[in-house]
């Protein structure tokens, strides 16, 4: 049987025997029944208090200091009535009904024997006195005031910390890649200008090659350069001709090793929709974009500190705006090393697949992610690069290592180098060229010996392989200023990735 709790009845006249339920406002009493005389029932409970008390009276003296956290008291907005309350007539002695009042009264329900004592604690000179019943009413509008401060400087700091995260919230792939866009814009400005702000000046084709009739048969105002032109209209004639099917690649020096690596003027023939008038711009929105993507992903590989050696890379500054290929590698590279940290291997595949085609002795990329990662299908990156050299030595009837290459014998190219760059020195033709060359070198060289203890790591595997490579560089790809900056360039972005 469930258990009824006694219900008290709402009174009918004011004089019943039983207790006021609802108690008047402290500041005007009105004509309340005087409290009952309390029964047997509520004895234990009152502890034989038998008259009013605040409405701390039951709880006890440990729990006041909790009670006060959790009831925040609003300070009194006008003072109390000051008058003597009345008192309403009853026919008797007012007392509690048989079914009682311990589920209505104002009280906890708990018997607490450290009650709190109703009378104040104040000295008896400090007591209100009747006419002053709120006499530290101030205080609390004081108390009130240093709240509303503490809630405006809490919201003025929320405000800057706000602030703060906004600021934040720039990630630094943005920044670098908007860096390195600022600052090829800058080179690409300073190139232009002199040639009327012509695009068609930056692949530099050459004036009296079988390029330039090629060239301006295309646009008859494309502009060409006096000497024999620069490597950037080589991947202007793949742009034109990607297969090696129309008249461009027969105008090219050495075709077979030109179009052995030919992604970047591929890039170059789909942004210009195959359009040959538009092949010089595109190759130039390509570079740029492939520059900014390269500082992008060193960023999130190593930071802005890493993303520096990319974006303020001589070598991949001139490459960007001359229609290289070099920030496309670079780019590549750093996306399979940011996709094996991320475990998405399909991507690293993806970027594995197409680093020979924009270099070919980048196909030890795969080869040195194979060994290292122990994941034998890296190797099948290199089918498509496979393919494409079979189609161009039956096309082209000779394969890509034919003729002259960059490679020749360790330190042969270097040594000529400097040497050369001594000469000029001497003769004050040309000072910063041999500064700039063995300042490199011994950058270089010092990485490299980190790189070392440092080989258990595909970051520092590749920056060894990549410096042997570097290491036999023949004299044309490192006796002029420009070609062994952006023959470096690759080793230079992996500089920051090397632990020392």
């Amino acid at each position: 049987m469930l258990d009824v709790p006694d219900v008290e009845l709402d009174p009918l006249v004011p004089g019943q025997r039983r207790a006021a339920v609802d108690l008047r406002p402290a500041r005007d009493p009105g004509l309340d029944l005087e409290p009952p005389q309390l029964t047997r029932r509520v004895a234990l409970d009152l502890v034989a208090q038998r008259r009013p008390r605040p409405d701390q009276a039951h709880v006890a003296a440990d729990h006041v200091p909790q009670l006060r956290q959790l009831v925040e008291r609003q300070p009194a907005e006008q003072g109390a009535g000051t008058r003597d309350p009345c008192v309403s007539l009853v026919h008797r002695e007012a007392g509690a009904l048989v079914l009682g009042a311990d589920d209505h009264r104002a009280e906890l329900q708990q018997l607490e024997v450290g009650a709190v004592a109703a009378d104040p604690c104040l000295p008896v000179e400090d007591r209100a006195a009747v006419l002053e019943l709120d006499g530290e009413r101030s205080e609390g509008e004081d108390r009130r005031g240093r709240d509303e401060r503490r809630t405006r400087e809490s919201e003025i700091c929320r405000a800057i910390h706000d602030v703060r995260i906004t600021r934040r919230v720039v990630p630094p792939e943005a920044v670098a890649a908007a860096l390195a866009l600022a600052l090829a814009g800058v080179v690409a400005a300073a190139t232009l200008r002199p040639d009327g702000w012509n695009v068609t000046s930056l692949p530099r084709v050459g004036a009296g090659t079988g390029l330039a009739t090629v060239a301006h048969g295309v646009d008859h105002g494309f502009a060409t350069v006096p000497s024999a032109g620069y490597d950037g209209q080589f991947y202007w004639a793949i742009a034109v001709d990607p297969l090696a099917r129309g008249r461009a690649h027969a105008a090219v020096d050495k075709p077979t090793y030109r179009y052995g690596h030919p992604l970047f003027g591929w890039l170059g023939w789909l942004a210009s929709a195959g359009r040959a008038s538009a092949a010089a711009g595109a190759l130039f929105a390509v570079g740029l974009l492939a520059f900014a993507a390269a500082a992008a992903l060193a960023a999130a590989l190593g930071g802005m500190r890493a993303a520096l050696f990319t974006a303020a890379s001589p070598g991949l500054l001139y490459a960007a705006v001359h229609d290289l290929a070099e920030p496309l590698s670079v780019a590549l590279v750093l996306g399979a090393l940011l996709a094996l940290r991320r475990s998405r291997p399909g991507i690293a595949l993806a970027c594995c697949a197409f680093l020979p085609l924009t270099k070919e002795q980048l196909v030890v990329v795969p080869v040195v992610l194979a060994l290292w990662t122990r994941r034998p299908w890296f190797l099948a990156t290199l089918l498509p690069s496979v393919l494409w050299w079979i189609y161009a030595r039956v096309h082209l009837g000779a394969w890509f290592t034919t003729g002259d290459t960059a490679l020749g014998a360790p330190f042969a190219g270097w040594k000529r180098a400097v040497l050369d760059a001594g000469v000029r020195a001497a003769g004050g033709s040309d000072e910063v060229t041999l500064i700039v060359v063995v300042a490199l070198l011994a950058l270089l060289s010092l990485v490299a010996v980190a790189a070392v203890r440092d080989r258990r790591r595909p970051p520092a595997a590749l920056y060894l392989v990549l410096a042997a490579i570097a290491i036999c560089l023949a004299p044309n790809a490192t006796v002029i200023l420009r070609d062994a900056l952006r023959n470096t360039a690759l080793l230079v972005a992996l500089v920051p990735f090397v632990r020392r």
